[in-house]
């Protein structure tokens, strides 16, 4: 269960970064610079959770993502009580910025490491325990017959398991930080008693038009492939969770789009924040929904791998190994 310690401790450290961030501009210098020392502390204590369960990865990469990610926690803290205000919440916001980017990059290696060692695990070691899983994971959608030409285009157009799961993170983490752009932009734009146009246009590409178009690409991909019939059962509830997930998101990126078109006043900016952070929560919880859902499959290949791959070799199994 390490991989799931991880990526909880590292999912929570993006969020406070981005908290961080957006906050500098939502409540008074005082008030923002304790907010900042108080979840800087918090994010400082998940990062160092995050090394402590990256060295039981026996991986460097992990754990200097989050040792880093640390640093600059540490740093954040010092400096929210060391430096006047206007300095402190520049750095808060760059902090904030940092933090968000080291824990995505955390994510994304958590996302990719997983899926190339289950992905490899097929070719090398036969999981006799974990066929459907191994099925789930690598296996190529239904195919078409393999006489018509439309068979031929599919086989030739078809995405491996490893790959769409990739992709669908990258949808979701795109459309998340799409929605903790304009949120952030409802504050740092916000002058009394001037145009709100720039935040309109903003909030128009990028809350409406792009996540909009991410979420609608990912909905069908969920919708137009098929899963192989024998690990239909285990993906039902991630596939429906993943339809209903970019389903919310494209409506809530239509509604931006038809609600900055019309609006343009002040009322602009509040929409803008609550739609902009429906998508950030929608996305929140999809990456959620995505990570249990495949966590199991995920732990019981870790914990299946070293017993197979001995008897694969013809060794013996260690003492203690579990059984699979």
């Amino acid at each position: 269960m390490t991989h799931t310690r991880y990526w909880a401790m590292s999912l929570a450290t993006a969020v406070a970064g981005a908290f961080i961030a957006v906050e500098r501009f939502a409540f008074s210098a005082s008030a923002s610079i304790w907010i900042t020392f108080a979840v800087a502390i918090a994010a400082t204590a998940l990062s160092l959770v995050a090394f402590g369960v990256a060295l039981l990865r026996e991986n460097r990469s992990f754990s200097g993502l989050s040792a880093l990610s640390a640093l600059v926690g540490g740093f954040t803290i010092v400096a929210m009580r060391s430096f006047n205000a206007p300095t402190s919440l520049w750095l808060a916001l760059a902090s904030g910025v940092a933090l968000l980017v080291i824990s995505l990059r955390a994510l994304a290696l958590h996302e990719t490491t997983v899926e190339r060692v289950t992905y490899a695990l097929e070719h090398r070691i036969p999981l006799a325990s974990v066929e459907d899983e191994l099925l789930a994971l690598s296996e190529p959608h239904a195919r078409a017959s393999s006489g018509s030409g439309a068979g031929s285009l599919a086989r030739r157009l078809e995405v491996s398991a490893p790959m769409r799961s990739w992709t669908y993170w990258l949808a979701l983490t795109a459309i998340a930080v799409a929605g903790v752009f304009v949120t952030l932009m409802t504050f740092a734009l916000h002058v009394p008693g001037t145009s709100y146009d720039t935040l309109r246009w903003l909030s128009f590409g990028v809350g409406g038009i792009g996540a909009g178009v991410i979420a609608l690409g990912a909905l069908m991909q969920r919708l137009l492939v098929a899963e192989p019939s024998r690990a239909q059962s285990r993906k039902d509830a991630g596939r429906a969770s993943a339809i209903l997930t970019m389903s919310a998101s494209f409506a809530v990126a239509v509604a931006m789009i038809v609600t900055m078109a019309v609006y343009s006043t002040a009322t602009l900016r509040w929409i803008a924040f609550g739609l902009a952070l429906g998508l950030a929560a929608i996305s929140l919880l999809a990456q959620i929904a995505h990570e249990l859902t495949s966590e199991r499959v995920r732990h019981e290949l870790e914990v299946a791998a070293p017993a197979r791959a001995l008897q694969a070799t013809g060794q013996p199994a260690q003492p203690g190994t579990p059984a699979a």
